[in-house]
């Protein structure tokens, strides 16, 4: 079990780096975790005592998700304190277990998996045969249309140390109120996390902290990819990123790329001195937004932070990354900067060949417009008796294909908004070189 089940303090030790947006209704205290199906109402005994309190919503696979709870006996800037003090990875993984307390580990299962499904996925993870053998018991706790809950319980599965001196008093009535927690518990089918899908164009318009107005096409044009940065002025790991996001922005200007940051309370009263206060005291000097409707609509920030890579279009070229991870920033950024430079150096090799006459190189397919001007985004199909290609023109207006002399007709497929549809037929001539074919603008 501890292969995977037993990890709630690695798996709660996650939340450090994300500040989430469970607690929708703060009068109520109640924390929405729609990704397992699961809302749940804060005894009022967890936040008078001040500790950090951390939900954890893991998919164990499709069909069965995890939620785990975990308090600590640390409030949230004793906590950031230990991370300062604590430079040694081991100390600070100490200090934390030394805090923790699991509070309980729901698992929610969907019926066409099953409570069979279940026992076996758990068995195989602890690497027993016979589920008699589990040192852990299984409760059903609650139902929804399609999926089933189950509270696990045992000393193998929720880890409680003793607290430290002077909150064993917090600690043991923290504890006794959980039953008034899973008797309050709402349960519904789960829902993918919102979040905002590759290839999404994001397109909008506002100010930045100084009132300038900001086109999101003319910042994005600027710079081949640029690092977006969704936070909040409460979310202590937001701020705590920022200094190392500032030293992404100028490493990355090497290679023509940035970061912007939008602060999504920055439009609320009050808020946005907080959030300028910060600006000065973290140093930062790359561009922070205020929001509007149209950028929280296309910008989803299912936790704080998140962030989000767009290209120069201002598409979205990678999976959005939550939670407090400069590693996988950067590491994503380089591999869409590393792409972007083979690309560049196919093309100049393929233009290369083209201005020499390479026969090796095949065929290039050459649009231009009618001032003699490339014409990228034009679908074209190169056929020979046997068998048809296609390839999109770049930005130099030109599509190759990679084969030997032979007899190949041309057709032009498909053609950007502005310009006339081509349904002519072009022969491409014996020995391969530059085809050149001119699209009228509609």
């Amino acid at each position: 079990m501890k292969k995977r089940i037993l990890c709630l303090m690695a798996a709660g030790l996650m939340i450090f780096t994300t500040c989430f947006t469970a607690a929708a209704d703060t009068d109520a205290q109640i924390y929405e975790l729609p990704k397992t199906g699961i809302d749940i109402t804060i005894p009022e005994s967890w936040t008078e005592s001040g500790y950090y309190l951390a939900f954890n919503p893991i998919e164990l696979i499709p069909e069965m998700f995890m939620t785990t709870g975990i308090i600590y006996s640390a409030t949230t800037d004793e906590l950031i304190a230990a991370e300062e003090k604590y430079t040694d990875e081991e100390e600070l993984n100490n200090y934390y277990s030394d805090n923790a307390q699991d509070l309980f580990c729901i698992l929610s299962v969907n019926d066409d998996f099953g409570y069979d499904g279940m026992v076996s996925f758990l068995a195989e993870e602890m690497g027993v045969s016979d589920p008699e053998e589990f040192t852990f018991e299984i409760e059903e706790i609650g139902k929804s249309d399609n999926w089933t809950f189950y509270n696990i319980t045992g000393e193998e599965v929720l880890y409680r140390p003793a607290p430290p001196e002077g909150r064993e008093e917090t600690v043991e009535k923290i504890l006794g109120d959980l039953p008034q927690m899973f008797e309050n518990l709402k349960f519904y089918d789960p829902v993918e996390d919102p979040k905002t899908e590759v290839g999404t164009q994001i397109s909008f318009k506002t100010v930045d902290f100084e009132g300038n107005e900001i086109d999101s096409k003319e910042l994005f044009a600027q710079h081949d990819f640029t690092l977006v940065n969704l936070w909040m002025s409460w979310c202590g790991y937001c701020v705590e990123e920022m200094p190392e996001l500032e030293k992404m922005n100028s490493e990355f200007a090497e290679d023509n790329c940035a970061v912007i940051g939008i602060m999504l309370d920055g439009d609320q009263e009050g808020e946005l001195q907080i959030g300028k206060d910060i600006v000065e005291d973290t140093g930062v000097t790359y561009p922070m937004l205020i929001p509007n409707d149209d950028i929280r609509e296309q910008l989803i920030a299912p936790a704080y932070p998140t962030t989000i890579i767009v290209n120069s279009e201002g598409v979205t070229v990678g999976e959005p990354i939550v939670g407090m991870r400069p590693d996988a920033y950067r590491e994503q950024m380089q591999e869409l900067i590393e792409g972007k430079k083979d690309q560049n150096a196919e093309e100049d090799t393929q233009a290369e060949a083209a201005s020499s006459g390479d026969e090796s190189q095949g065929y290039r397919i050459q649009v231009l417009d009618e001032n003699g001007e490339p014409v990228p985004d034009v679908m074209v199909q190169f056929c020979s008796d046997t068998e048809c290609m296609m390839e999109p023109t770049g930005t130099d207006g030109a599509a190759s294909f990679d084969v030997e002399a032979g007899t190949y007709t041309i057709h032009i497929l498909k053609v950007p908004e502005g310009y006339a549809e081509d349904a002519e037929e072009y022969t491409a001539p014996e020995t391969p070189g530059t085809v050149e074919i001119t699209l009228n603008k509609s």
